[in-house]
């Protein structure tokens, strides 16, 4: 299975996400913040198939991290999750290869469901 990284300051939520995934067999790398996140993606990159990214962080905006991951790989998987982003900021940031969208709170079958359709359509060849 692949390794995703979960990128959330909110630890309740990063452990109920991270559990979720690994009773379905993922292995899930937790960073707290932007710059941990980046830490981790430029540790174990190619072997993570999707960042999971929270838009709001301390420090380091969603956005900002999102650019800095794209800057490493510009073909990285990354579902945006939050309860509160303006629709400008997803809308732009999709036009810039985000792969989706998961709103907060989340269902475990909403989380499953975007993470396993993303790693899928991730392996697909191009057309």
């Amino acid at each position: 299975r692949e390794y995703l990284l979960l990128i959330e300051d909110e630890p309740e939520v990063a452990d109920v996400a991270s559990e979720m995934l690994a009773e379905e067999g993922y292995k899930v790398i937790i960073a707290h913040d932007g710059f941990e996140a980046l830490k981790i993606y430029k540790a174990f990159g190619r072997n993570i198939g999707l960042a999971i990214l929270d838009y709001f962080l301390p420090v380091m905006d969603g956005d900002a991290v999102f650019d800095e991951l794209r800057s490493i790989n510009p073909n990285i998987n990354v579902v945006l999750s939050s309860g509160f982003a303006e629709q400008s900021k997803i809308g732009a940031m999709l036009a810039q290869g985000l792969r989706g969208f998961i709103p907060k709170p989340y269902s475990r079958e909403k989380l499953l469901e975007q993470v396993r359709s993303t790693l899928d359509a991730a392996r697909q060849p191009a057309a």
